[in-house]
């Protein structure tokens, strides 16, 4: 289990994100992701960025209801 540092944008107009947890405890930089957006109730955000200490990795329009229904489908 790493540490990751999970940046959401709710909108696509601001530079910065609004919402920004550092120290994410999880098992990949999605799950991280994800324990974020629930933890702050939302299931849609424009935009997610992870940093893991190395890398940065970036996600758009990330929507949990559909990544479970596509994981329901498989």
């Amino acid at each position: 289990m790493g540490r990751y540092d999970v940046a959401l944008w709710l909108s696509w107009s601001p530079l910065w994100p609004e919402i920004i947890e550092n120290g994410v405890p999880a098992l990949d930089a999605w799950s991280a992701v994800v324990t974020v957006m629930e933890t702050a109730g939302l299931t849609k955000v424009k935009k997610a960025a992870v940093n893991d200490g190395s890398v940065i990795r970036r996600w758009f329009s990330v929507d949990l209801a559909a990544v479970a229904d596509a994981a329901a489908d498989d």
